[in-house]
């Protein structure tokens, strides 16, 4: 049987937003896949981010809303989110629902390994649900004892 493995907000954004099909195959071949909430909702809006905002690194938040809210690209993002979904509802990743323990969990992370919020949340998400790998490019996870960093 496979093992579990999240994948991280890092790969799964280059999986969406550069249509990395190889990257989610080479995961797929070992592991069965899973991701928590935060993630997806990160993903989106990286690729708001991406299509809106262009890929200047400078851009201003206020822009790409003031841009999204004018209909800016809205189907290219659309697709690409669709992508996503259909990922779940193929049954190639199964995301994970947060809850308050999580969240608790989340924030002694934060404190003990000096993780941003996101990444405590995802680590926490990890250590609540038992899954010991996670497949990403954020280095922050080294430090936390309890994963293994799978190399897509």
């Amino acid at each position: 049987m496979k093992e579990r493995c999240i994948v991280d907000t890092t790969v799964l954004a280059k999986i969406l937003i550069q249509k990395n099909d190889d990257l989610l195959n080479n995961l797929v071949k070992d592991y069965r896949l899973y991701t928590p909430m935060n993630v997806m909702e990160e993903v989106f809006f990286q690729v708001l981010v991406s299509v809106v905002g262009g890929s200047s690194k400078d851009y201003r938040f206020y822009d790409v809303k003031r841009d999204w809210l004018k209909g800016v690209g809205k189907k290219e993002v659309c697709e690409t989110i669709n992508s996503l979904v259909s990922l779940t509802d193929l049954g190639v990743l199964s995301p994970l629902e947060l809850n308050v323990e999580i969240f608790k969990s989340s924030i002694a992370l934060a404190k003990k390994y000096s993780l941003l919020p996101n990444d405590a949340l995802i680590a926490a998400t990890c250590k609540f649900y038992d899954i010991k790998k996670i497949a990403s490019f954020d280095k922050d996870f080294k430090q936390v004892d309890f994963l293994e960093i799978v190399k897509p």
